[in-house]
């Protein structure tokens, strides 16, 4: 069953194109996820066509071809960290061994530590 022309089928049939239209077929190329000789094929027309526009259009700076905006974006400011108030530990088991713990510690790091120092008192 044959397809129904869509707009760019319009397009293709015409002698000459504009650099909009061409900009449209290559963009349409690019979209359709076809090889360059498929999306000829399907269209009807010369795969030298697509080949001079691309060219064309890849000889042309992307700044000027395809123009987009600088974007914008904010982020939140970070609170400024706390200072750590220097702190220092000792703890001596009944045993005699000690431990000195300098500066922030979480209560699960010094039970891991206190276990090392029972074992390797142990010994």
């Amino acid at each position: 069953m044959p397809r129904s022309p869509t707009t760019l089928d319009l397009l293709f049939t015409r002698a000459r194109w504009t650099q909009a239209e061409g900009r449209a077929a290559i963009d349409a190329l690019d979209t359709s996820g076809l090889t360059l000789a498929a999306f000829a094929a399907r269209h009807s027309i010369q795969a030298q066509r697509l080949f001079a526009w691309r060219r064309k259009f890849a000889a042309e700076p992307a700044a000027l071809t395809r123009a987009v905006p600088p974007a914008f974006v904010e982020f939140p400011r970070q609170r400024e960290p706390r200072p750590i108030a220097a702190t220092r530990y000792e703890l001596v088991l009944a045993e005699g061994a000690s431990l000195r713990v300098e500066g922030p510690v979480d209560a699960t790091t010094v039970r891991a530590l206190l276990a090392l120092l029972r074992e390797a008192h142990a010994c």
